[in-house]
């Protein structure tokens, strides 16, 4: 089933982390040779479901740690210090071979990732950003809106770059081309370009019990750290020096379709088709009643 949440930024009291953060499990994996890793290989068991390896492809490990900064906050836990991390060989496609940042097709071959959700939250996923990239997200084949913040090195100094993909309407889907970070936020506060530079990231979105998501990155591979699975969305920093900077803010939510006189909606695939179902009408993913 699928709730469509309103977010507004807003504190609320962090939790820990402890049984909920999951990192790579890069043991099969080395830095100086590609290893083969097959479709459903699970790279991080979360509280919430597994990120697994979307498609047949080869990884290496690799070090997702960038200009000396340490490790990742999520609330006032600090989450695994360990900075290795895992990353495919091959550019993510579509079914047409081509793009799916600029296509909005879901991805059908590559380093792409895989998470099915065994719960209603959220999914953050840590990794080594790259503001020469272009980053997505699909749900059920759908390309869905999400949170993204990096950092960068300006002015010899640490500084968080964030911004939201907005979906539309009641299902977050995205309708138009998702761009690089450095064409979405092309400049620092001080005013610096944030051309070609990388830093460790965050990328949050929300997740539906029972539904399957694909992510990473477009045009080149992610950098994959970790993921986080909570039902609330929490603030997450990263420390740069000896201080911590936020990457993404806490937000409480509002699940629209919790009143009692509204129905929920229950989204399926049929046929290899995506369907959705309320008040006894069915769409299609045009948005054209079927029944």
């Amino acid at each position: 089933m699928k709730k469509f949440f309103f977010f507004a930024a807003a504190l609320v009291a962090s939790v820990s982390m402890s049984a909920q953060y999951a990192h790579v499990d890069y043991s099969a994996l080395s830095a100086d040779e590609a290893r083969s890793l097959s479709v459903g290989t699970v790279l991080a068991a979360t509280a919430g479901g597994n990120v697994t390896v979307a498609f047949d492809d080869t990884w290496k490990s690799v070090n997702v740690k960038t200009d000396g900064y340490g490790w990742f906050y999520a609330g006032e836990t600090a989450l695994n210090t360990d900075t290795i991390g895992a990353q495919g060989q091959t550019n993510g496609k579509d079914a047409d071979g081509g793009n799916p940042a600029n296509t909005l097709l879901p991805y059908a071959s590559g380093a792409a990732l895989a998470f099915e959700a065994t719960a209603d939250g959220y999914l953050t996923v840590f990794h080594k950003g790259s503001s020469n990239k272009q980053y997505i997200v699909f749900e059920e084949g759908k390309a869905i809106g999400y949170e993204y913040a990096q950092l960068v090195k300006v002015a010899d100094a640490p500084e968080a770059i964030a911004y939201t993909i907005a979906g539309e309407g009641e299902y977050n889907w995205v309708s138009a081309k998702i761009d690089f970070v450095q064409t979405i936020v092309p400049v620092a506060a001080n005013g610096d370009s944030i051309k070609s530079k990388n830093g460790e990231a965050a990328m949050r979105f929300p997740v539906y019990k029972d539904t399957k998501y694909l992510f990473g990155a477009t045009g080149s591979k992610m950098s994959f750290l970790g993921a986080y699975f909570g039902t609330e969305a929490i603030s997450v920093a990263k420390v740069g020096g000896e201080d911590k900077i936020e990457l993404l803010p806490a937000v409480t939510v509002s699940a629209v379709e919790n009143v009692a006189t509204e129905q929920k909606a229950v989204k399926y695939v049929k046929n290899g088709q995506l369907f959705i179902e309320k008040n006894g009408v069915i769409y299609n993913v045009l948005g054209t009643a079927t029944k």
